[in-house]
């Protein structure tokens, strides 16, 4: 399972808390291995979304 991150630009808020969480708060280090420091570089949100 990869996951690619938010879209820097459209999805700032999402790439922004994520950081924040895996940073500051030292959860979910897991989640900072994807390339290029989480950004997407296309909007994911919605497809996350659906996921659910």
């Amino acid at each position: 399972l990869q996951f690619p991150g938010y879209c820097a630009v459209r999805e700032k808020k999402y790439l922004n808390y994520l950081r924040f969480i895996t940073g500051v708060e030292g959860r979910y280090q897991e989640f900072m291995r994807c390339a290029h420091g989480c950004d997407s570089q296309t909007p994911m949100w919605d497809k996350y979304s659906n996921m659910l």
